[in-house]
């Protein structure tokens, strides 16, 4: 008997072991059912919310797109008004205000001219710019028919001539072959009274020129210079400017007609601007400013021509007669032609 109760103890004893270890079991099944169910709800929100991103960034997209044909489709519409407006319509503002002059921008209301002096224009006067060579001064000089033939230069070009008192004058055509050699005189009696401000203090005179037998007639040489017209009496700073004469740095040896040439300059053509106006004492009873000019002039420039061009055209500036030295820049300084010719 003892052993059937030792028995029923062994097998509850053993039941009892096996009971804790079923509870351990379910109650792993259930955390691990527990925690597999929150994963995939957590899994299956995350998918919802991104294709619900998706779905939102594709409205987006195809919103913008239709923006843009929408856009497009007006470009097309207002295109084809324009093309439809006949050159009577006024275009007009938003305020449907027609657009005057004075709301214009400047820079479509008034187009700068072209104010360049170009080479055509140029080509008219060149052979009508001369070399004066004397004994022991020269420099340049231009054509002029006053009714009769004179040339224009500054005094200083001409002030020590050869001992028949005479300055011999060559011209050139444009492509700087000889046309010929004159004389002129320097003698009272051959300078043209004319009505100048002051002529000794502008440095200037009109000398007759002569013909001596071995030159081409003096009427068929270039006399354009004098028809130009006068620039006005102050002219612009910064307009163009044209020097034209026979400076020192252009210089060559001729020998054409066994003439006492000696060194002849080869016409030079240098453009720069006004740059400025001579308020100075080199002419003290002048009422009009001369002109600083950027364009380069030399020792020999003396006396040849200054021509400029405004809105009408171009015109005599006036005679390239100085230099201004600075401390670090020069300055050519053109005779105002008003000083020269009131």
């Amino acid at each position: 008997m003892e052993s059937g109760i030792m028995n029923d103890q062994q097998k509850n004893k053993e039941g009892f072991i096996q009971t804790p270890i079923l509870l351990i079991i379910i109650s792993g099944l259930i955390i691990v059912g527990a925690l597999s169910y929150v994963g995939v709800t957590e899994y299956n929100s995350y998918r919802a919310s991104q294709t619900e991103k998706e779905r939102q960034s594709q409205e987006l997209i195809l919103t913008q797109e239709k923006a843009l044909e929408n856009t497009r489709e007006e470009i097309e519409t207002l295109k084809d008004t324009m093309e439809q407006l006949t050159p009577e319509e006024p275009i007009v503002t938003p305020q449907n205000t027609p657009v005057s002059e004075s709301q214009q921008k400047p820079e479509e209301d008034i187009k700068q001219k072209n104010l360049t002096i170009d080479a055509s224009e140029l080509g008219l006067y060149l052979s009508g710019v001369v070399k004066i060579s004397c004994k022991n001064s020269g420099g340049s000089g231009s054509l002029w028919n006053n009714n009769s033939y004179h040339v224009l230069t500054n005094a200083h070009v001409v002030d020590e001539p050869y001992p028949d008192d005479s300055c011999l004058v060559s011209v050139v055509d444009n492509n700087e072959d000889l046309i010929g050699v004159y004389k002129i005189y320097i003698n009272e009696d051959a300078w043209l009274r004319y009505d100048s401000i002051d002529a000794a203090a502008a440095d200037i005179k009109m000398i007759n020129i002569n013909d001596p037998g071995f030159s081409s007639p003096i009427k068929d040489l270039n006399y354009k210079i004098s028809s130009l017209r006068k620039c006005s009496d102050k002219m612009q700073l910064g307009l163009n400017v044209v020097i034209i004469g026979f400076p020192a740095f252009g210089e060559k040896e001729i020998s054409e007609y066994d003439l006492p040439l000696g060194m002849m300059s080869s016409r030079i053509i240098t453009e720069g601007i006004i740059s400025g106006y001579d308020y100075g004492s080199s002419l003290p009873k002048k009422i009009y400013p001369n002109y600083f000019v950027s364009a380069k002039i030399d020792a020999g420039n003396s006396g040849g021509i200054a021509l400029s061009k405004d809105e009408n055209g171009i015109c005599v500036l006036g005679i390239p007669s100085w230099l201004s030295l600075g401390q670090y820049e020069t300055q050519g300084i053109v005779q105002n032609i008003y000083n020269i010719f009131k």
